[in-house]
C-alpha cells in the first residue's frame, strides 16, 4: 500500500551517492596512479644505485685463490658497512682485509669504501699490516659523525704460505682450518675497534702454517645469524662446526657457508638479521704465483 516513489526514495538517493563516490574515486585514481608510477620508478632507481654502490665496495681484481661473497641483510637497507680486500705484494706474499663499519646506509657504506681504498694503498706501498693506527687516523678524519667506528681484521701470509701474521681491531677472529680441526685466531691484547680510543696499539700475532690450510675471514653478520634451535645465534662454535662440515663435504667456500647460514635462518623464519661478508684463502693461493703487479716497497709518511 506504500506508493512506489516513496518506497524507493532511499534507493534513488543511494544511487546518487554511489555515483558521486565513484566519480571521486576515479578522479583520485587518475591523479594518484601517475604519482605512484613516478615514485616507484624513483625507488627502483635508488635500488639500482644502491646495488651498484655496494658492488663497488667489493674489489674486482682479487688475487688468484682468494674467494669472497657478500650478502645484504633481508631486513635492512641494501647499503651496508661491510668491506673486504686482498692484495698480493711484490715479494709474492698475500695481505687480506675484512672490516665492518657500524650501522647501515650511505654514511656507513661511504666510510667503508674510503677505508678499503686506504688499506689497499697502504698494503701495495709495503706498509706492514700492523699499522692499524694509520687506518684509525683515516677513519677519524673521514667519518661524517663521531658515532661511526669500524672493526677490522688484517692478515699477512708470507710467500711460502707457511707463516701467518694477523691483527684484530674489535673484529670477530678469523678461523683457520688445518685439516684436523678449526681454530679461532684470537690472541691476548687484541686492540679496540677503529675510531673508539686513541693511542692504544694493536698487537700483531703470528704462527706457522701446515702444508695445507684454509683461512676464513668474515663479518659478524655470519655469527649473528640465528638457527632453528630456539632462535639462538650461530656464534663462533656453530661457525666452526659449519666449516668442518663443509670441509668433510668436499671443500670450504664462501657460498657454501652463506647457503648453510641462510638455510638455518630461513628454517626459523627470521631471515638474515645483518649483512655478512666472507673471504676465504687457502694454501693453493700462495703456490708459485707472481704478484698481481710490480710494487716497489717503500716508507709511507
Amino acid at each position: 500500500e506504500v506508493p512506489a516513489t516513496k518506497a524507493f526514495a532511499d534507493v534513488t538517493r543511494l544511487r546518487v551517492t554511489l555515483l558521486a563516490g565513484a566519480a571521486v574515486v576515479a578522479f583520485l585514481l587518475l591523479w594518484l596512479l601517475p604519482l605512484l608510477a613516478v615514485r616507484l620508478g624513483r625507488a627502483r632507481e635508488r635500488i639500482v644505485v644502491s646495488e651498484r654502490f655496494q658492488a663497488d665496495l667489493l674489489p674486482t681484481d682479487l688475487p688468484q685463490g682468494v674467494t669472497t661473497v657478500y650478502v645484504a641483510s633481508e631486513k635492512r637497507m641494501l647499503l651496508g658497512g661491510d668491506f673486504l680486500d686482498a692484495v698480493r705484494l711484490a715479494d709474492g706474499s698475500l695481505a687480506v682485509l675484512m672490516g665492518d663499519v657500524c650501522g647501515h646506509g650511505p654514511r656507513a657504506a661511504a666510510l667503508a669504501a674510503r677505508l678499503r681504498a686506504s688499506w689497499r694503498t697502504l698494503a701495495t706501498a709495503g706498509t706492514p699490516i700492523e699499522r692499524l693506527d694509520v687506518l684509525d687516523r683515516i677513519l677519524v678524519s673521514e667519518r661524517p659523525d663521531e658515532d661511526l667506528f669500524a672493526t677490522v681484521v688484517v692478515a699477512h701470509i708470507d710467500p711460502t704460505g707457511r707463516h701467518l701474521r694477523w691483527a684484530l681491531a674489535g673484529h670477530p677472529p678469523a678461523l683457520l682450518d688445518v685439516g684436523h680441526g678449526v681454530e679461532t685466531l684470537e690472541h691476548e691484547g687484541r686492540g679496540p675497534a677503529l675510531g673508539l680510543v686513541e693511542g692504544i696499539p694493536w698487537p700483531v700475532a703470528e704462527r706457522d702454517l701446515p702444508e695445507h690450510w684454509t683461512l676464513v675471514l668474515f663479518t659478524d653478520g655470519l655469527i649473528e645469524a640465528r638457527g632453528p634451535a630456539g632462535g639462538e645465534r650461530l656464534e663462533l662454535l656453530g661457525l666452526q662446526a659449519l666449516v668442518e662440515t663443509a670441509r668433510r663435504a668436499g671443500g670450504i667456500s664462501p657460498q657454501v657457508l652463506v647457503d648453510s647460514v641462510a638455510d638455518l635462518a630461513h628454517a626459523d623464519g627470521r631471515g638474515l638479521d645483518d649483512d655478512l661478508a666472507i673471504l676465504i684463502v687457502n694454501d693453493d693461493s700462495t703456490l708459485l704465483q707472481p704478484p698481481d703487479s710490480v710494487v716497489h716497497e717503500g716508507p709511507v709518511g
